[in-house]
This record gives C-alpha cells, structure tokens and sequence, in this order.
C-alpha cells in the first residue's frame, strides 16, 4: 500500500507539512538538492517527506497547538514574529515547509557520505602533524539551515531539538 501525503493544517490524519507538490516546487528552486530529489520516485519521496515531519515532530515549540485533535504539532497559536506580528495559526508557515524540505534534503544526502558537512560541525579543532582532532562536547543533530528557518518563524517558534523541555519552559500543570 502506497503511502500518501495529507498536509492540510489542523488535520487530525496530517503526516506532513507540505504537499508533494509544494515539495517538488521547493526543490525545483534548489541548485543543489534539485538532481538527487529529482532522481526519486513520487513515493520515494512521500517517504521521505514523512520521514521529516517525524523528525520535527520530536522538537519542543513554543506557543501552544490551536487545536486539541490536529496530529500535528503545527499550527500553533499564541506566536509572534521577529517583526512583532501574530503569526497566523490556521496555517503552516512557509519557513517550517521550507524547514521539511531541507530536513528530508538533509536525510537523501547525508547519509551516503563518508565526512559529510554536518560530521565537520562536530568538529571544534583539527591539528594536522601529528593528528589531533578534537570533537565537540555537543553533537550536531540538526542541519543548521533547518534550526535557522525554524528560528526565524519566531524567536519562540523552537524551544529544543532534544526532546526534552528547556528548563525555560514553564510546566502546564
């Protein structure tokens, strides 16, 4: 059984934030990301945009879901922009559509690379006679362009990556 996107807002049966269509327009626009993307079969990548909702449905947001019975953690509400704008909660933001692409971008090419740019942020000093590598104390989990779109939705928009509440995070009892 083939699986099939439903990317529409507030859905209780949503498994995406994007539509394939609006994922092929994005990467489409891409220099880099287009060929690979391209070379995918339509379910292929419905997988693979699935697969990244996944991914940013582990992240902690701010503001709060507008509804009780959406699957998603998108739309929210009680959000304000970098602008000071209420940012709308009947729809998902461009920027977290953007944020899926790069997401599911991130998953097609990563993982056949043998240093790949995310391995070389672990990186926090590198000698080379004799070799001396030192690795970060914290890992990079997260493409850096995925945590910069969902940083600029609202300074509130991301709370944490790590699947645990921020201790900023104020407990809802």
């Amino acid at each position: 059984m083939a699986l099939t996107i439903n990317s529409t807002a507030k859905d209780a049966a949503a498994n995406s934030y994007i539509s394939l269509a609006d994922a092929n327009y994005f990467f489409s626009t891409k220099f880099k990301e287009s060929a690979p993307w391209l070379a995918l079969t339509n379910d292929q990548r419905v997988q693979l945009l699935i697969e990244a909702t996944r991914i940013l449905e582990t992240y902690v947001y701010g503001g709060i879901r507008t509804t009780t019975t959406q699957a998603l953690s998108w739309p929210r509400s009680n959000l304000v922009s970098r602008e000071g704008t209420i940012i709308n909660n009947q729809t998902i933001p461009k920027l977290l559509e953007a944020a899926q692409c790069e997401m599911a971008a991130w998953l097609l090419t990563e993982d056949d690379r043998m240093l790949s740019d995310i391995d070389l942020q672990q990186v926090d000093q590198f000698k080379a006679g004799p070799l001396d590598i030192k690795v970060k104390a914290a890992a990079v989990t997260v493409p850096p362009m995925v945590k910069a779109l969902l940083a600029a939705i609202s300074p509130e928009a991301l709370i944490t990556v790590d699947n645990m509440r921020s201790s900023s995070v104020k407990q809802v009892s």
